[in-house]
């Protein structure tokens, strides 16, 4: 599959979906958001409009609600929320056999089985992203903070074709203005973000602030590192040897002291003010504004389970995911 001949299918174009999706189209690509009907019909009658760091653009750009309209998609991108990715796939199950490469930019730990389950080890590269992006109405975006996606092999250097299907994806994001590079760890990488937004989205959750807001206090920033902490602990008792990535220093955040490490966090945040990058809502927290159930089993509940197999004590974690976890119950 040569890279120019690529036809991506955005699965769950929500804010991030839409994002890739637009920039991906706007630079050339063949790309078709499956999103809400309000959001597919609005991009249908205006193009997608995309209001970024360098200014608003609009996109035109194939959309549908109708899944089994799709034919001949090779390269599946899912952007789902974790928790209806069963359902999304099976609305793609015709595309099965056409389809030569899938990755998710989903939150938490369980995508990429997921995606085997349903296509097969050998479709299936690793991925996650820093790319923040909010809905601001139907058919239009806001990119909120410019990020970074990591590609990588599941099957490290001895994936051949992982790793070769990793960089032609790089290259297009590139291409696309979306800054993207390939690791070779990529488990590790997955369990970094997860450490940086499982603690970053139960604080969210729970004051209702933006990212940067909770980053630049002294306090919050040090529920979040000992948020971090515990989760930590999950990922060395699995055999993850967490490592600093692009736009994650995790590693290194976690080896400071517990004085230092808030004291990095607090002049992260300050510099995300600084720089005028104070929209970023986690999408945690916008699933709270909205009135829907947050992915709190996908970012704590499964770190949980794995904590209790492997006699990892996380007091912490499991106080704020039963809070979460009632918070849930009354939402839809």
């Amino acid at each position: 599959m040569e890279v120019e001949d690529i036809k991506f299918i955005i699965l769950g174009a929500g804010s991030l979906g839409s994002l890739v999706g637009g920039l991906l189209a706007g630079s050339g690509s063949d790309v078709t958001l499956i999103a809400r009907r309000r959001h597919v019909e609005a991009i249908k009658e205006r193009g997608l409009i995309i209001k970024g760091p360098g200014g608003t653009r609009t996109i035109e750009i194939r959309a549908t609600d109708d899944p089994t309209k799709i034919r001949g998609a090779d390269t599946l991108i899912l952007t789902t929320k974790t928790k209806d990715t069963a359902e999304a796939l099976d609305s793609i199950s015709h595309l099965s056999s056409s389809l030569q490469l899938c990755f998710s930019l989903q939150n938490g730990l369980t995508k990429n089985d997921l995606l085997i389950e349903k296509f097969g080890t050998d479709k299936i590269i690793g991925a996650i992203t820093t790319e923040g992006a909010t809905l601001t109405g139907d058919g239009a975006i806001e990119h909120t903070m410019p990020g970074i996606t990591l590609f990588g092999a599941l099957g490290g250097e001895d994936d051949i074709r992982g790793i070769e299907n990793s960089k032609k994806i790089v290259r297009l994001f590139n291409n696309a203005g979306l800054r993207a590079e390939t690791v070779n760890d990529i488990k590790a990488a997955e369990w970094g973000k997860l450490i940086r937004m499982a603690s970053g989205a139960t604080l969210a959750i729970l004051t209702r602030l933006e990212y940067h807001k909770i980053m630049k206090n002294f306090d919050l920033a040090w529920c979040y590192i000992q948020l971090m902490r515990e989760l930590a602990e999950i990922a060395k008792a699995n055999s993850v040897e967490l490592r600093d990535f692009p736009q994650m220093p995790v590693k290194s955040l976690l080896d400071s002291t517990l004085e230092d490490a808030v004291k990095i966090t607090v002049q992260s945040g300050k510099k995300v003010e600084e720089a005028g990058t104070t929209r970023v809502k986690i999408s945690a927290l916008q699933d709270i504004e909205r009135g829907r159930k947050t992915e709190v089993e996908e970012l704590l509940g499964y770190p949980l389970s794995l904590a209790r197999k492997f006699n990892v004590e996380t007091p912490r974690l499991e106080f704020l995911y039963r809070l979460i976890k009632g918070l849930d119950s009354y939402l839809l």
